[in-house]
């Protein structure tokens, strides 16, 4: 377990990276990593992902596996992303 202290300084350092973004850059930086972080917690996703086959990947995990953290941060980021799609 990563202890209280570690887990400060990381969202410290995270915190000093973004704040030269603007607010969409921000946005966009997270929802990446929240789409990578949940996808490579999904023990049998495919190796080839691409946009159009993450709601299948979400589906599939979640109707074997239930809803979990990695199923919710890939759905966060997604969203975060489609957002910022429409957007453009």
């Amino acid at each position: 377990m990563t202890s209280t202290k570690s887990l400060e300084q990381a969202k410290n350092e995270v915190n000093d990276l973004l704040q030269h973004l603007s607010l969409e850059e921000v946005v966009h930086v997270l929802g990446y990593s929240l789409l990578e972080q949940g996808l490579s917690s999904i023990p049998d996703c495919p190796e080839e992902i691409q946009i159009h086959n993450i709601p299948e990947i979400i589906n599939t995990h979640t109707k074997q596996h239930g809803q979990d953290l990695a199923t919710a941060l890939t759905q966060q980021g997604l969203v975060m992303l489609m957002w910022l799609n429409g957007k453009e």
